[in-house]
């Protein structure tokens, strides 16, 4: 079976629009989505070590961050830390 770039590319950009994959443009990938559309308070957690990705969706989390950051100008969907395995835990 012979894949065409423009046929992948509907697929993804399909896939975007309907919330079954989120794209992190901070680690160059695409991750699918257990949930689509119901995107209300998620974020990513993001490993920098090895950056593997986990969503991660809490209204308790969602009301923490914007209380803490409600002052500053900071992407609100994306968290950087270390993963258990990477820091040691």
């Amino acid at each position: 079976m012979v894949c065409k770039a423009a046929n992948c590319i509907s697929c993804i950009r399909l896939s975007l629009e309907t919330g079954l994959v989120h794209k992190l443009d901070s680690i160059n990938a695409y991750i699918g989505c257990s949930h689509p559309r119901e995107h209300d308070g998620c974020y990513f957690l993001i490993c920098t070590d090895c950056n593997e990705a986990k969503e991660c969706c809490s209204p308790e989390l969602t009301d923490a961050i914007e209380l803490a950051w409600s002052k500053i100008a900071f992407d609100r969907k994306r968290l950087h830390s270390k993963c258990w395995v990477n820091a040691g835990v």
